[in-house]
């Protein structure tokens, strides 16, 4: 399973929208969509961010 769908699958089980996580992490509207949709690079540091939010580790979810 790749990162991004990993990501919007632990999003989606929490039960976060994409415009909360957007503003939490200080994204523009539209780029956690493109990013879960693998249409926009995910960095290191937003993925550290991500995966605060989230309540998991970034290594655990690229592995």
């Amino acid at each position: 399973m790749s990162v991004n769908t990993l990501l919007r699958r632990i999003r989606k089980r929490l039960g976060i929208s994409t415009d909360f996580v957007e503003r939490r992490v200080g994204l523009a509207p539209d780029d956690l969509a493109e990013i879960e949709d693998g249409t926009r690079e995910l960095d290191s540091s937003l993925l550290d961010a991500l995966a605060e939010l989230y309540g998991v580790e970034g290594a655990d979810v690229v592995c």
